[in-house]
């Protein structure tokens, strides 16, 4: 069985009611939880730069009792700052890293899979959506057979040499604890004299720390190739709120991708899915 960690904050009410009743249809055969983290203190940096108008607390906590009443395996949690120190010593050899200089999650992310039942874990950001053709079923075999310690499901706009992504990987816990703490990387020494006098982070985002961890070795890392699906990232919260976005997903799901959009990137272009490009 597979827990499923996600972290939502204040932008996040109307991606969580698209994308995680999507993730039930597309993991549901081996899906145990999906455990919500939920961060009432807003993004910072290019993070709040990007989204810029925030939701109501009210209609994210709303969407989260929406759908943990659709299906009992939706757990939301209340991020606990109180666990930061604690859960900072397991993962980082120093430091208490809440977020990144760029305000991308580093503590809700590690937060998010300490509350994992399950050891077999996949930490998806909550605007990333799936087609599965296989690769579900290789994931959780090599995660059994501990020939890695992070694997990422196949993406589009497949790249030879990939650094991680951490909008979406899969981990043996029992295995990936035993390489645990890892180094919490800062900037160099001005640009945190920087980020010191702007009162802002210099630790740098959790996938550039892991990302330097397996070009040292102490990470074996794997992703996934085209022939076993797709991920497809959504990045905006405008997008979410079109009406057309629900057919979108079902349509990605069930492996129905213009090529345009294959062959471009691996965010979600609204251009590419007119009727005209399937």
């Amino acid at each position: 069985m597979l827990s499923i960690v996600t972290n939502v904050s204040l932008y996040d009410s109307s991606r969580i009611k698209t994308v995680l009743p999507h993730w039930l249809r597309v993991f549901d055969k081996v899906l145990y939880e999906v455990v919500v983290i939920f961060d009432e203190i807003l993004p910072t940096g290019r993070i709040a730069e990007l989204h810029k108008r925030p939701d109501k607390k009210k209609d994210v906590l709303n969407s989260l009792e929406y759908l943990s009443k659709m299906d009992s395996r939706i757990k939301p949690i209340s991020l606990d700052y109180s666990k930061l120190k604690d859960i900072s010593k397991k993962w980082f050899q120093s430091g208490n890293p809440i977020r990144s200089q760029g305000g991308t999650p580093i503590f809700p992310f590690v937060f998010a899979i300490e509350l994992a039942e399950k050891n077999f874990i996949l930490k998806i950001d909550c605007d990333v959506v799936f087609y599965n053709n296989g690769f579900l079923d290789k994931a959780l075999i090599l995660l059994k057979e501990n020939n890695f310690d992070l694997i990422e499901p196949p993406r589009l706009f497949y790249s030879e040499r990939p650094t991680i992504s951490t909008r979406a990987f899969f981990i043996n816990y029992n295995i990936l604890s035993e390489k645990l703490p890892l180094k919490a990387y800062k900037t160099d020494f001005i640009k945190q004299i920087y980020r010191l006098l702007k009162r802002r982070p210099a630790y740098l985002a959790f996938e550039e720390i892991l990302q330097k961890e397996i070009l040292k070795g102490k990470i074996k890392y794997l992703l996934l190739n085209e022939p076993l699906g797709f991920s497809m990232h959504i990045p905006r919260k405008d997008q979410f709120e079109k009406e057309n976005i629900g057919e979108i997903v079902l349509l990605f799901e069930s492996g129905k991708i213009p090529d345009k959009q294959k062959k471009s990137s691996w965010d979600y272009c609204e251009e590419h899915w007119l009727k005209s490009n399937f």
